[in-house]
């Protein structure tokens, strides 16, 4: 995984490597010197790549290593450097990524694991390796991804918004690109499709490509469409949608998710398909994505980290008074034409007793979200231990009894989930420890803040005066007990604890 870090750049505020890759496909992070003459002989090479590859999401950050500002200052301009170059004159980041040789180019795949390390001595191969990436994160619309929402103009140019979220309307939206006959085969079965149910609430959408192969108005009246048609002028929404193979038809449920993506399908398929549609789904998190949910749900959540248990992964947190907690996601299906699937979060203590439960999807009703705020309320402060029975130790909400008891049966599993590696005795120092390299990794992040902003070298940094810039504005505690200390270790200053030493998955760790 890469190592993230925090720089000045050339007007003196401080960035992250984060900031770069915030909204990156692939990141190239290239090591430099500003005495290198190989370095400024690829500088060419990469301006062209930033050129050509940052439409598709590339972006790349140079850094100068042992430089100070004036000296990257005065190489940007006379090398032509059009991408982004911070200055390490610290060399943070040559222990963070053990940087022997200059250049080294690493490029990172936007789940920020490092897919390449090496000197670009031939760059065909380093852009062949760059168009794999790129083919491998290619952007496509899944079932279960929420659907994009856009504005388009009509056949008279007028603008239509399309929304999808809290619509609760099944909508399908049609994409043309010819008048030949696959494309008039789905117009006709669409267009009756929308006859038979416009009344029931269907929506129906028409995306024409700006690049229409025949008369639009002739198509439309030979496939008797009577549903709206927008025009796509510069293929937004087509490529929003990954449209790669037209005719296309984008089915979108109630809850604005997509449910199938299709080709050339009869009238009876799409009634089949059109039914199915109304079952809601379910997104799915990665890691990041679970962890960017806690972090914004739970305003206690200091720190949150992934652990593996078993096959399922679980999420440990630390709050701001340094208590430990554990979250784990649930997903069941509830097979019910009025209850909705069931998605959501819990989070517990040390001691096993619940402290929160959080919908990622709402229960719904028919449809239409209800509150199920009282029915959640049951469970906090009750014991992982605890067997919850509907309509005996709790109350159900009426009229959506099912997707209660599928929220009560993922809590029932807790104990089971847990009980064999609660009674592992090896498994508490692993959980205590992970904690404690995350606690590290947090002290880590503040000392170079505080060196920065204070403007004093990280070896003369105490541990006691980086406490203003730890989440909380205060230091965290080992959950054994140990003590945190900064050391030097090849020369740059780490935070290492008395008991657990050292992060052993640290890449600075692993050059020894």
């Amino acid at each position: 995984m890469h190592k993230d870090f925090a720089l000045r750049d050339a007007t003196g505020q401080i960035v992250t490597l984060s900031d770069i890759r915030d909204d990156a496909r692939v990141t190239i992070l290239e090591f430099i010197s500003v005495y290198c003459d190989g370095c400024e002989k690829k500088t060419a090479r990469i301006n062209k790549i930033v050129q050509h590859y940052a439409a598709q999401g590339v972006r790349v950050l140079a850094v100068a290593l042992a430089n100070e500002q004036p000296e990257v200052n005065a190489i940007r301009d006379s090398w032509g450097i059009t991408y982004p170059l911070w200055a390490d004159p610290d060399k943070i980041t040559y222990y963070l990524y053990g940087v022997r040789r200059v250049p080294l180019f690493f490029m990172i795949d936007s789940s920020g694991i490092i897919r390449y390390r090496g000197n670009a001595k031939n760059f065909k191969d380093f852009e062949k390796e760059l168009t794999v990436l790129l083919q491998e994160s290619e952007i496509r619309l899944n079932v279960g991804d929420l659907a994009p929402e856009f504005e388009l103009p009509d056949r008279r140019g007028h603008i239509t918004a399309i929304r999808f979220i809290r619509t609760h309307q099944n909508t399908i939206l049609g994409f043309f690109t010819s008048s030949d006959k696959p494309n008039q085969h789905q117009g006709r079965a669409l267009a009756h499709i929308y006859q038979g149910f416009q009344k029931n609430g269907l929506k129906v959408f028409g995306v024409f490509s700006s690049a229409f192969s025949g008369d639009i108005e002739k198509f439309i009246r030979t496939c008797s469409i009577d549903f709206p048609v927008l025009i796509d002028t510069d293929t937004i929404v087509f490529n929003k949608y990954s449209v790669s193979q037209e005719p296309e038809l984008v089915i979108i449920n109630e809850t604005g998710r997509v449910k199938k993506r299709v080709h050339s399908k009869t009238y009876d398929e799409l009634i089949e398909l059109f039914t199915q549609a109304k079952q809601k789904i379910l997104p799915k998190y990665s890691e990041q994505q679970a962890v960017e949910f806690l972090r914004r749900e739970l305003s206690y959540a200091r720190t949150i980290k992934p652990f593996a248990v078993g096959d399922e992964t679980i999420y440990i947190g630390i709050d701001n008074d340094n208590n430990k907690f554990v979250a784990r996601f649930i997903q069941k299906d509830v097979i019910c034409e009025v209850c909705s699937d069931v998605h959501f979060v819990y989070t517990m203590n040390e001691k096993g007793v619940y402290r929160d439960i959080v919908l990622v999807a709402p229960f719904e009703l028919y449809g239409k979200p209800i509150d199920a705020t009282d029915f959640i309320a049951q469970f906090r402060g009750k014991s992982l231990h605890d067997r919850f029975k509907p309509g005996s130790n709790v109350d159900v909400i009426s009229g959506a009894t099912k997707s209660c008891i599928k929220l009560i049966e993922g809590l029932n599993e807790t104990e089971k989930v847990f009980a064999n590696y609660l009674k592992d005795p090896s498994f508490e120092s692993k959980f205590k420890a992970s904690v404690c390299y995350m606690e590290q990794a947090d002290l880590e992040r503040a000392l170079q803040f505080c060196s920065r902003v204070q403007n004093i070298p990280q070896k003369n940094v105490t541990i006691n005066k980086i406490a203003a810039y730890c989440p909380g504005k205060k230091l965290p505690h080992c959950p054994s007990g140990g003590i945190y200390k900064i050391i030097i270790f090849n020369d740059v200053p780490r935070i290492t604890c008395s008991l657990h030493g050292l992060d052993p998955q640290s890449s600075t760790y692993s050059l020894r």
